[in-house]
């Protein structure tokens, strides 16, 4: 949430982090003393749904394209450089065969 404002003052500070999962209520000062509250709700918070992390071999890896189907299955595609073996989920490792640049394509269930 951004907020700007041409007042004096906001309360509580816009730059601190709030807790929005209930109506977090505003004011906002003018440079006269007047002042005007403003109650912000957010609905539609996203769950986080999962994460992956690489674990990289001796040299480097790099996604370079991410797609979705309509299952939900995301794919990813990309290279790693070298022959070292790279982990990209659990139970799910690449070794790369060639020295310089190896193609991968990993896919993640929904």
């Amino acid at each position: 949430v951004s907020l700007s404002h041409t007042g004096a003052s906001i309360s509580p500070d816009p730059t601190m982090p709030q807790n929005y999962t209930s109506p977090v209520l505003y004011t906002v000062t003018a440079e006269d003393g007047s002042s005007q509250p403003y109650t912000v709700t957010v609905t539609g918070i996203a769950a986080d749904q999962w994460a992956r992390t690489v674990t990289a071999g001796a040299d480097s890896s790099y996604f370079t394209s991410i797609a979705v189907d309509g299952s939900g299955n995301v794919y990813a595609a990309g290279y790693q450089q070298g022959t070292g073996t790279f982990t990209y989920g659990t139970g799910v490792n690449v070794t790369g065969t060639a020295i310089s640049s190896n193609v991968v394509l990993v896919k993640y269930n929904a």
